[in-house]
């Protein structure tokens, strides 16, 4: 599907032993992602293969140790789920003693592999994340679904020790809207907390200091992430630059052509004075006009957007709201 579409894509089948939907299939799972891996027309047309341990949980010792051997036989990165639930730290716990990175680390398996991604790490301390080797891993950060299921992963503690970091969707748990732009929304900083904050909690039981309120949003927003350039690197070059054999990410000789053209004059960019802060913030996908995949342009210019962007009406409200600006 992804060749026909002309996506660029990597695909990791899942690999579970333990427990889960998986187990039955593990072999044949195993066989796809060595197939996808050793596929040269696959890899021309932008899909490539990654190893998917399902999680910390689901995936006994001897199969990692197998995995491993495959990560660095094949130079294939890894993807899978760590530390995102409290029964998987309870089941890891119990069964080896230490917590789910603490037995990755242990065990050494993450150091045959040219990048390793760990999504959601909820319960993963500061000793955790050191023990990850920073040249080699990328934590990733899925906002949406976080919220849903648990609570957002400590991003900004994550900054504070310079480690790598991506945002995704763990799609399945959104109802596939794989809407990198929503999650970039919830990724921009850390206000949530302000209500759960001791400032706001006084303020609440009729201390009237919103000073002391105001005060706790700014210094939220100053630990916040919410540079549009980090933001974009999270889900376009960050990410794009971790895969052996996929050349995404960068507008670079030798990478795929992967682009998207947007109409800047549209209002859903408007007032249009951060082009990066808008891409990253603001729904503009109604704006885009051409995109290009694997160097071939899809398609003209969309005649029917065109036409409505062009109205007289249109013109005119927008020149009315530039000059308001």
């Amino acid at each position: 599907a992804a060749r026909i579409s002309g996506l660029s894509a990597v695909v990791g089948p899942t690999l579970q032993d333990l427990g889960g939907p998986g187990v039955a299939r593990l072999e044949e799972q195993i066989d796809a992602t060595l197939a996808i891996a050793g596929d040269r027309s696959l890899e021309e047309a932008g899909v490539v293969a990654a190893l998917a341990p399902h999680a910390t949980d689901t995936v006994s010792s001897g199969l990692w140790r197998r995995i491993a051997d495959l990560a660095s036989s094949h130079a294939l990165p890894l993807h899978f789920h760590a530390a995102q639930s409290v029964d998987e730290y309870r089941r890891v716990m119990a069964r080896q003693g230490t917590s789910p990175l603490g037995w990755l680390a242990r065990e050494g398996w993450l150091q045959s592999t040219p990048q390793a991604f760990l999504v959601h790490l909820l319960y993963a301390d500061r000793h955790d994340i050191e023990q990850l080797d920073p040249a080699r891993t990328t934590l990733v950060y899925c906002p949406a679904s976080q919220l849903q299921y648990n609570f957002p992963a400590p991003t900004s503690r994550w900054r504070a020790l310079g480690r790598t970091w991506a945002i995704g969707t763990d799609c399945g748990a959104c109802n596939d809207t794989m809407n990198l732009q929503a999650e970039l929304r919830l990724a921009s900083g850390p206000q949530f907390g302000v209500v759960q904050s001791p400032a706001y909690q006084a303020f609440w039981d009729g201390e009237p200091d919103v000073e002391s309120v105001a005060r706790e949003r700014t210094d939220r927003l100053g630990q916040a992430q919410i540079d549009p350039v980090a933001l974009l690197d999270s889900v376009l070059e960050g990410p794009g630059r971790h895969h052996p054999t996929l050349k995404v990410g960068a507008i670079r000789p030798g990478y795929r052509a992967n682009l998207v053209a947007y109409d800047l004059t549209h209002p859903s960019f408007w007032p249009g004075t951060d082009v990066l802060r808008a891409l990253a913030l603001q729904d503009v996908s109604r704006a885009i006009r051409r995109m290009m995949q694997g160097g071939r342009w899809l398609s003209e210019d969309r005649e029917h957007a065109a036409t409505i962007l062009g109205a007289d009406w249109l013109v005119e409200a927008r020149e009315e709201a530039n000059v308001r600006l």
